[in-house]
């Protein structure tokens, strides 16, 4: 393993995919099963490991999941692949502030395939405001460990903070027939004794494999010519491959000596039966650095490399019975979900929520006591749940969803 990961680092931080010696890079690969083979968060040895960190905006790479996701899973009995949706600039509610896509171009009436395949982001924006709304779009963040914020929008459509952890892991599920699985950076504990203990793979379903599957596809056609990884292209039919930048606020302008361009570039990309990965390239002062010239690569041509030689044969995903085709062939074949179904707010909060029988766990009231008064068990799990937020145990309740339950917060002495 140790062999491995020096031969990924080596190759990753070769100079010929950066733009300068001063541009910095997280990345994450991991195999379908969650076990993590490389994570790379610097490129000269600092304790900066900015693969893990949340600080920086996915700009599009994530939008298969702030958007096209959720709209097939819960809509997708009214919108599909092939769905036509306009590209024209998009004025945000409420506000004279406007959305344009990359240059400010517009393209007409666009199939959702071509949307995504471009990285449009004013089909993102109608989307996420006029079709999904806040609620649904944290419900499936959250269902693929993507939640960040409170409430969402189309702002958020285009770029959420997130790690090349969380990108991986996410697109992971996209992988594995809509199944999340919790990265591993170990495998297998021996003592000194000599025994051993194995780590166990978590996994839980974060979408319908029928969503999953059309992601996949739709992913499929990135890399075609006309769409925005062509540097990343492989001969591969179960390759799937996600870009995204990020643009300067306005009123910023960094010095350009490479070129006109942005902060943050990422790629996301997965084979079938071999690896997730992610891989974002910045540098640690955007607003004072070089702009990541537009016709900079980089990121795309180290992609390729890392899942010509990882990503091993990467068949075709096999494709559900909840699925149909509406059209086109090959990598331009479009489909649709037969099983979406949309979420209400009572089944939401009740159907994944399954508190644990606290009768019988020992000597409980011990051990909880400090956090409140135990007035009811169930009640007070909740509490400790809300009260300790820190803690990542999907089973404990939300303080949004708690107080719509009529909840009431037990006081600590």
């Amino acid at each position: 393993m140790i062999k491995l990961y020096n031969e990924i680092e080596k190759e990753v931080l070769n100079s010929k995919y950066y733009q300068d010696d001063k541009m910095q890079l997280g990345l994450t690969m991991m195999k379908s099963d969650g076990t993590v083979l490389a994570m790379i968060g610097s490129r000269n040895g600092d304790e900066n490991n900015r693969a893990m960190n949340r600080v920086r905006s996915s700009g599009s790479s994530m939008k298969p999941f702030t958007a096209y996701g959720p709209l097939f899973e819960y809509f997708g009995d009214k919108y599909n692949a092939a769905s036509i949706m306009s590209t024209a600039n998009y004025q945000y509610p409420g506000s004279n502030a406007v959305m344009y896509n990359f240059g400010r171009y517009t393209y007409g009436n666009r199939t959702l395939t071509d949307s995504l395949r471009l990285s449009l982001n004013t089909p993102v924006g109608r989307i996420d405001d006029e079709i999904l709304g806040s609620y649904r779009m944290k419900t499936f963040l959250h269902h693929n460990s993507l939640d960040v914020k409170n409430t969402y929008s189309s702002v958020d459509g285009i770029g959420i903070n997130i790690s090349t952890l969380d990108a991986a892991e996410a697109y992971n599920s996209i992988n594995n027939t809509g199944i999340y699985t919790h990265a591993r950076f170990v495998d297998e504990i021996k003592f000194t004794d000599g025994s051993t203990k194995k780590i166990e793979k978590r996994s839980k379903r974060s979408m319908r494999e029928s969503t999953a599957f059309v992601l996949a596809q739709m992913l499929r056609g990135v890399t075609l010519p006309e769409f925005t990884a062509k540097f990343a292209y492989l001969d591969k039919a179960g390759y799937g491959v996600k870009t995204g930048s990020v643009a300067f606020a306005d009123g910023i302008n960094p010095p350009a000596p490479y070129g006109i361009g942005g902060s943050d570039v990422w790629v996301n990309s997965i084979t079938n039966n071999g690896i997730s990965l992610s891989i974002w390239m910045g540098y640690d002062t955007p607003n004072t650095s070089p702009q990541i010239s537009d016709n900079f690569k980089g990121q795309q041509y180290l992609t390729k490399v890392l899942q010509e030689k990882y990503g091993g044969s990467a068949p075709m995903w096999n494709r559900p019975n909840t699925v149909q085709s509406v059209g086109g062939s090959g990598v331009r074949e479009m489909f649709r979900v037969t099983d979406a179904k949309d979420i209400n707010i009572i089944n939401n909060i009740l159907s994944p929520v399954e508190l644990p029988q606290i009768d019988k766990l020992e000597n409980n009231e011990k051990k909880l006591i400090k956090t409140g008064k135990i007035k009811r068990k169930t009640t007070h799990y909740i509490n400790y749940g809300m009260k300790n937020n820190n803690i990542l145990n999907d089973n404990i309740i939300s303080e949004f969803n708690y107080n719509l339950l009529g909840g009431k917060r037990i006081e600590e002495e």
